[in-house]
């Protein structure tokens, strides 16, 4: 859009056909899995980084190539370096994996674990299918 505003009729008709199939295909088609929902959120934020990065880029060189002189790159051209930064920074400052041990063993880590209560389990679950069928 940003480079050729005729594209906004065929980029609408194209969602509109994807959310008509993917409509169907979501819900219907498509099998229960297990819910990895970290792992993917962190991925598809990389792609928009990785997109962030490439839209940074294009842009910088439409406009060293359409201006008249090199002064609108110039002011561009900083957003490519902090994208890049924001990426490294998204990469290596978030521990998402795993809790690092001294946050979780330090005295505000032993206080969330002191608020935490079990709960009382009452009943016993078995599972039918599993039981001796010898009468």
């Amino acid at each position: 859009g940003t480079l050729s505003p005729p594209m906004y009729p065929l980029v609408f008709l194209n969602f509109a056909v994807c959310r008509l199939f993917y409509g169907y295909l979501i819900p219907f088609a498509e099998t229960r899995k297990p819910d990895l929902g970290g792992v993917f959120w962190v991925t598809q934020l990389t792609h928009v980084f990785h997109g962030l990065v490439l839209y940074t880029l294009l842009m910088t060189g439409v406009l060293a190539r359409r201006a008249e002189t090199y002064g609108p790159c110039f002011v561009a051209a900083p957003s490519v370096v902090f994208v890049l930064l924001a990426m490294r920074r998204f990469q290596t400052h978030f521990a998402w994996e795993r809790l690092p041990f001294h946050e979780l063993m330090s005295d505000a880590g032993k206080a969330l674990g002191k608020l935490a209560t079990k709960r009382e389990t009452k009943g016993l679950y078995l599972q039918e299918e599993l039981l001796d069928p010898t009468p």
